[in-house]
């Protein structure tokens, strides 16, 4: 069995999003706050990173976003490469990423008793990519900070090419959910 099955069937896990800018109101994280709440049984806590917490829910915990120099400007979205900061906040354990226009519809459970340390959605849109869709993933929090030291090392060639080249080639990347 997978160690990542046996050291988390039942601990607390959290279940973290981004909101920044314009482009979506407090009334997205506070639907997902609700639609996890609904659809995940076990203990967890559910944070969003975000420049503004007004108008969220009370369940949800806020916290700052992660300094982050987004290469691929304001709106691409990269940001949310620095979930793999070492140390996130005061996270520990499973986490699972989850972008803010999502809809869940049943139980999520499952998405933490897969086995793999690192878990990605497969991307249906463009089956061919090896990296996935990065709207929901599920890692060991702190467990890879190198991610993040390298796309921010390295002079921009090609914001696509940089994260194939980086996450899909390290041996921990091994499955998709699909």
């Amino acid at each position: 069995m997978d160690p990542f099955c046996t050291r988390y069937p039942l601990s607390m896990v959290n279940v973290i999003c981004m909101r920044w800018g314009t482009k979506f109101g407090p009334e997205y994280p506070n639907r997902l706050h609700t639609m996890v709440s609904r659809h995940l049984k076990r203990p967890h806590r559910f944070i969003c990173m975000t420049d503004d917490a007004r108008g969220m829910s009370a369940g949800i915990e806020a916290r700052p976003l992660p300094d982050f120099d987004d290469l691929g400007g304001p709106e691409r979205g990269w940001r949310k490469i620095s979930t793999f900061r070492r140390p996130l906040f005061d996270l520990v354990g499973a986490t699972l990423f989850l972008d803010l226009d999502i809809v869940i519809v049943d139980s999520i459970d499952p998405l933490f008793d897969h086995p793999g340390e690192f878990l990605i959605i497969k991307d249906w849109v463009q089956p061919w990519r090896p990296t996935g869709n990065s709207s929901v993933y599920r890692f060991e929090a702190g467990a890879h900070p190198e991610l993040l030291d390298r796309f921010q090392g390295e002079a921009m060639d090609g914001i696509t090419t940089k994260i194939t080249r980086h996450v899909h080639p390290a041996p921990w990347v091994a499955q998709h959910w699909g």
